[in-house]
């Protein structure tokens, strides 16, 4: 991925992939506010269930050696013919189990925000192959979510309800092996 092409994705979609279930791309954008906003801190414990927090180095060397991209892969893309009604149900299930975010989007036209994450979405799965190159784009999505609102705090809930999501809509296909996938990318 070229470095213009980076810059035209933060330039126009920024979206709320915050997921604690992707530890690693958590990790990045905290990297991120971290560098532009100071005050925020990476609380692993609360953010990762796991005592070990994979950092950007050891992602691409987990992809290279087992990152099950082809499973990821086909996963994302039996959603993808129901992509729109996917991120919707994606904050139907955010609001219902979390209502504590849902001010979060109170001044947010949430069509143009649903677009926005599934851009995100489309963005990690179509570079899984390649991890370094998400790095500055996940740096940048952090930093601009702490101004919207977003803490470490609200990670568990945002991947919490993306698995919700995509167990329902992979109904019979969301095995233990794609779960597993999802909750290690």
């Amino acid at each position: 991925m070229s470095p213009d092409v980076i810059q035209e994705y933060l330039r126009y979609h920024t979206a709320d992939i915050e997921v604690d279930a992707f530890s690693a791309i958590a990790d990045q954008m905290l990297k991120g506010a971290n560098e532009i906003h100071g005050a925020v801190e990476l609380e692993h414990s609360a953010i990762i269930a796991s005592s070990e927090t994979p950092t950007a180095s050891n992602v691409a060397e987990k992809e290279a050696n087992e990152l099950p991209a082809d499973l990821l892969e086909k996963s994302f893309a039996t959603i993808k013919p129901r992509a729109e009604e996917f991120v919707a149900s994606f904050y139907e299930n955010l609001f219902l189990a979390h209502p504590e975010v849902k001010p979060l989007f109170a001044k947010i036209d949430m069509a143009t925000q649903q677009k926005k994450l599934l851009n995100a979405l489309i963005l990690v799965v179509e570079n899984l192959r390649n991890p370094e190159s998400l790095g500055q784009v996940l740096s940048a999505l952090g930093a601009r979510h702490v101004g919207y609102g977003a803490i470490p705090k609200y990670y568990p809930a945002v991947g919490q309800a993306l698995l919700t999501t995509f167990e329902q809509y992979l109904q019979a296909d969301w095995t233990p092996e794609v779960k597993q996938a999802w909750v290690g990318l």
